[in-house]
């Protein structure tokens, strides 16, 4: 079989043998991440879309006080 060419982590930038480890993901097509590296990606920006939604929401409940 055929050996696959080393691939490279989007967030970390280090070298992965898709051969060798299996602590890789590819969410996406040729999108490839540590696994531990996509978890703490995914945790914080979870955190900042909730931050971000509950920034909306008091401006939202803000404004229609205003009025």
């Amino acid at each position: 079989m055929a050996k696959r060419p080393l691939v490279h982590c989007r967030i970390c930038k280090q070298a992965i043998d898709r051969d060798a480890q299996n602590d890789w993901i590819m969410p996406q097509e040729k999108w490839y991440y540590h696994q531990a590296c996509y978890d703490d990606f995914a945790r914080k920006k979870r955190q900042k879309d909730k931050e971000i939604e509950d920034l909306a929401l008091e401006r939202l409940k803000k404004e229609t006080r205003i009025r």
